[in-house]
């Protein structure tokens, strides 16, 4: 039975200020009912790196007023969310996966010290209507700076194959010319001993 039982109403679990540095993935996950989860004004400084794998379910996630720094590598994984709220982190990037979260419809990310380029597509999150169009921005954003990422990184493993290749390639020329050089010296000193043995 989850600890957090108590703190079921309906569809939404509220762990809203009680203090928590730590979660129980186990516990809330225990509880699928609860697609909506309010983690609000606590003390978490990261998220366990199985929350976002375990908790799919999810709609609505309130992380407001806590001390994120960051948010896991996977957390595109929550692909059923809806509504998010970052208000009031320490949040200065977004994870490569945050493009994945293709239902995203608000999202709040106010009170964070953004990378300023992200600060600009998010905007300043004032009403319902600007956390909605953040959602949609930084969603949108996000995929195609991973896109861009990921040509990126294709491009340098390609640069680096060809620069392997190159120096494989000098590495077996230099070998091949060293063969050469002792072939000929065997065949210069098999001359040199045939003249001495015909002139002895």
């Amino acid at each position: 039975m989850s600890k957090y039982k108590d703190k079921l109403d309906g569809k939404e679990l509220d762990l809203g200020m009680c203090s928590l540095s730590t979660i129980s993935v186990r516990d809330i996950a225990l509880l699928p009912r609860a697609t909506s989860l309010n983690l609000s004004y606590n003390r978490l400084t990261q998220l366990p790196s199985n929350f976002c794998s375990s908790l799919t379910h999810l709609t609505r996630l309130d992380l407001s007023n806590n001390s994120l720094t960051e948010l896991p590598d996977d957390f595109g994984s929550l692909v059923n969310l809806k509504h998010l709220d970052l208000l009031g982190n320490q949040l200065t990037l977004l994870p490569l996966t945050f493009g994945e979260l293709a239902k995203l419809k608000w999202l709040d990310v106010k009170d964070n010290p953004l990378n300023p380029v992200l600060h600009s597509v998010a905007g300043d999150c004032l009403n319902d209507a600007e956390c909605r169009k953040c959602a949609s921005l930084l969603v949108s954003y996000m995929k195609q700076f991973r896109a861009d990422f990921e040509r990126l990184e294709e491009a340098r493993e390609i640069r680096r194959a060809e620069r392997e290749a190159a120096r494989l390639e000098v590495r077996r020329q230099k070998e091949k010319a060293k063969k050469l050089l002792e072939k000929e010296k065997r065949r210069r000193e098999h001359e040199t001993n045939r003249i001495l043995e015909a002139s002895a």
